[in-house]
């Protein structure tokens, strides 16, 4: 705890390398527990000119702190809404209010009180009124202005000339202390700018002191880099105007010098983000103004590089993928460590945002050139599991996975081996061949240990687990603790999110939904950790399942309509036929007819199906196109589902089984659907649910939705049983049934299923 405090107030050493999660959880106990003592109110100013680190932490802290009295008040530009267009929506116990220009009466209170004067001349105040234009800063630009010259007469017309009239009347070792700190940002040390300027530390104070005299700057009462006086400029137009005033060719030599300063601080790993940003701006003007600048870019490179693996390391994909690709930009492609760049900065890219398949590829050409097979390999086994992970190509992985494998052949010191076999034994469980996989696994384990993978251990116990509970074994769910544990120990936080993902999957498909919810919980608790593309979009579908599974209906389509639209706007997956299949679902239901046709349209394209998911999408769209009275695409679809290959069938481990049962039985298939339960199904809940709908028992089906939490299920049996009860003259039992069914169906506005059973209700009356 005492570690991750310390890097709060800048104390942290160079020996500090903490995960940003872990972290987070320190800063947040501690002001949780000031906050038992009394409330506590932190205010945060500025915060469009954050990092991403620090905006997730207050974006978490407004989440996982509700119990706490904290109130948290930030202030900030329109622009923060462009870095984070969901900020502040949808959270409880939040407020976002815009703050509109200030009224004339309200001006002019403030010009009295900066003034420290009740009455201003009319003239004047008018002229500072329509000056000011409702702007806070404009007011109190204009009223020190006033104040220093006793007249509004030739005042500049824009606050930036406000701030360079200014400027120009200081001496000039302020003036070009305060360009130096500009150079630096809008938070500087004393230090830095004495080391730009060349200039004694105690000059440099007493300059700073008549700079925060003439409320320029202010000096920080805790500094952020142990050991220096941390000051920062009163209003960021300040440092934009000092700034603006070096000419262009001085920018080079001035950032050099801060960059020199940072790396002498001594602490790369803190400072790598501003190293970098000084030696990007040295670039630019060196190249703006027509320098030599190629000294300058092979000394960024590093830099940038550096960068990008802090970045990485921290799991912050965005700012990872943008540091590698500045640097890649800066790097000879025929120079020997372009490969090896390359390869890091197309993870970065796939983690961020699902780019970078390309450059990836780029890169295992250069590797394997290069003869470095083993980083080769191991791109490889990335690159056959991102394509699953994010595309669902069974093709694209077994290539992949193939040329992994010849590359490092049977070497028993490989850890890339050791990889590509744990890639290999997934793809066997995901074919159905569980078996099989276990052999794999068995026989690469005691690699793992030898070489101390700890993570492709996790990977194999996983995978293991995974495997066992998919031939009837649940012991296989304390390989996937185990896996958890081991994971989270090595702070592999993807695959965290595997074996948590594998878990969730293996509860639902043995019936217990909500050990799968809370399952999901942790999944998205993860989040925090790692929130690549792939885990996130994962995780994000996964809930929809949940919710809908569930019958939270609202919510379930509010997350299918966010998730699609990420689709349109590029960001491709492999479950986006799921996601449809099921959004048709419910729009079918609801009796959305023509929009729940083209989502399905959509889904089954041939084009879109592919992988483990295609299955569960197939036995779902049979159902729904049933529903839509479009029987021969029911059928179409049932028969794919029948003429999977045996080994196939266990991946149908969820609802799917249950919607696959009801189009059987109302296309007079259901013997042939139930034989085909007894080859290879574990037996589950859903299982049981789907034997009974086959047999026409609709009552047991109901029971067993309802043991489950499945209540969608439980709704439309219990709808179908009602149907029976009427025929067999059994009205009263059958109203009983429908007042149940029709409970759920109104609270999720499925006016379909509410149609057919006022309809059931009326021939029982």
């Amino acid at each position: 705890m005492s570690t991750r405090l310390r890097s709060l107030v800048g104390l942290g050493g160079a020996e500090d390398h903490s995960v940003q999660s872990e972290s987070f959880s320190a800063w947040r106990s501690y002001l949780e527990a000031l906050a038992e003592t009394r409330p506590l109110v932190l205010v945060f100013e500025d915060l469009h000119w954050a990092d991403d680190g620090l905006l997730d932490f207050v974006d978490q802290l407004a989440d996982w702190a509700r119990s706490a009295s904290i109130l948290v008040l930030c202030t900030a530009r329109p622009e923060l809404l462009e870095r984070r267009p969901g900020w502040g929506g949808g959270k409880a116990n939040a407020l976002t209010l815009s703050l509109p220009p200030l009224q004339d009466d309200e001006t002019a209170r403030l010009l009295s009180a900066l003034l420290q004067s009740p009455v201003l001349e009319a003239g004047t105040q008018a002229e500072l009124l329509a000056r000011a234009a409702g702007n806070p800063l404009y007011a109190e630009q204009y009223a020190r202005m006033l104040a220093e010259r006793g007249t509004v007469e030739d005042l500049p017309e824009t606050v930036q000339g406000i701030i360079a009239a200014r400027l120009d009347v200081l001496s000039e070792v302020e003036k070009r202390l305060l360009q130096d700190a500009a150079v630096v940002g809008k938070v500087f040390w004393l230090g830095s700018v004495c080391s730009i300027g060349g200039v004694e530390r105690g000059a440099a104070e007493a300059s700073l002191l008549a700079l925060e005299r003439k409320e320029l700057v202010q000096r920080a009462r805790r500094s952020s880099v142990e050991g220096e006086a941390e000051h920062a400029f009163r209003h960021l137009l300040v440092r934009d105007v000092a700034y603006g005033q070096i000419p262009r060719a001085d920018r080079v030599t001035r950032h050099r010098a801060a960059a020199a300063w940072v790396e002498a601080l001594g602490r790369p790993d803190d400072h790598a983000e501003m190293l970098a940003s000084h030696y990007l701006s040295a670039l630019e003007y060196a190249r703006a103004t027509r320098s030599d600048d190629a000294e300058i870019a092979a000394r960024a490179r590093p830099v940038l590089r550096d960068a990008g693996e802090r970045a990485s390391a921290l799991y912050a994909w965005p700012a990872a993928a943008r540091f590698y690709t500045q640097a890649l930009a800066l790097w000879p492609k025929d120079d020997p460590e372009w490969p090896s760049v390359a390869y890091r900065c197309a993870v970065a890219q796939i983690s961020a945002d699902g780019s970078g398949f390309d450059l990836l590829s780029e890169a295992v050409d250069g590797l394997e050139a290069a003869g470095d097979a083993e980083t080769a390999a191991r791109a490889l086994v990335y690159m056959a599991r991102t394509h699953f992970w994010l595309h669902g190509s069974w093709t694209d992985q077994d290539a992949a996975l193939d040329r992994a494998l010849a590359l490092v052949g049977d070497r028993d010191d490989s850890p890339a081996h050791v990889a590509a076999l744990a890639q290999k034994a997934a793809s066997l469980n995901m074919r159905g061949f569980s078996a099989e996989a276990i052999e794999v696994i068995e026989k690469t384990l005691p690699a793992a240990e030898r070489l101390g993978l700890k993570d492709a251990r996790a990977r194999l116990l996983e995978l293991r687990g995974t495997s066992r509970i998919a031939l009837g074994d649940e012991d296989g769910f304390s390989d996937l603790d185990k896996a958890v544990s081991l994971a989270t120990e090595a702070r592999a936080y993807t695959q965290v999110q595997t074996a948590l993902n594998n878990r969730a999957t293996r509860e639902v498909a043995l019936g217990r939904l909500e050990e799968g919810r809370q399952t999901l919980l942790a999944m998205q608790a993860n989040l925090q950790n790692d929130s690549n593309i792939g885990s996130r979009r994962w995780v994000e579908a996964l809930a929809i399942e949940t919710n809908v599974t569930l019958g939270n209906w609202g919510e379930g389509m509010r997350l299918c309509d966010e998730w699609l639209a990420e689709s349109e706007r590029g960001a491709s997956h492999s479950l986006e036929p799921h996601v449809r299949v099921v959004r048709a679902g419910i729009l079918g239901a609801r009796g959305e007819v023509a929009e729940a046709s083209r989502e399905l349209a959509i889904a089954v394209d041939p084009s879109n199906l592919e992988g483990e998911a295609s299955f569960q999408s197939l036995a779902r769209a049979a159902f729904v196109y049933l529903g839509l009275g479009r029987g021969d695409e029911a059928s179409t679809f049932l028969s794919d589902v029948l003429g999977l290959d045996e080994r196939m069938i266990p991946l149908l481990n969820d609802s799917a089984i249950v919607d696959a049962a009801w189009t059987a039985h109302d296309l007079g298939r259901a013997y042939e659907y139930a034989e085909r339960l007894d080859t290879g199904q574990v037996r589950s809940s859903w299982v049981t649910a789907a034997r009974a709908i086959c047999a026409g028992d609709f009552r047991a089906a109901a029971e067993t939705c309802e043991a489950m939490g499945y209540r969608p299920g439980e709704a439309y049996a219990r709808l179908r049983y009602a149907g029976q009860l009427v025929e067999e003259g059994r009205r009263g039992e059958a109203d009983v049934q429908l007042q149940r069914s029709l409970a759920f169906w109104r609270e999720v506005g499925a006016t379909r299923y509410v149609r057919e059973g006022e309809a059931l209700l009326a021939a029982s009356a």
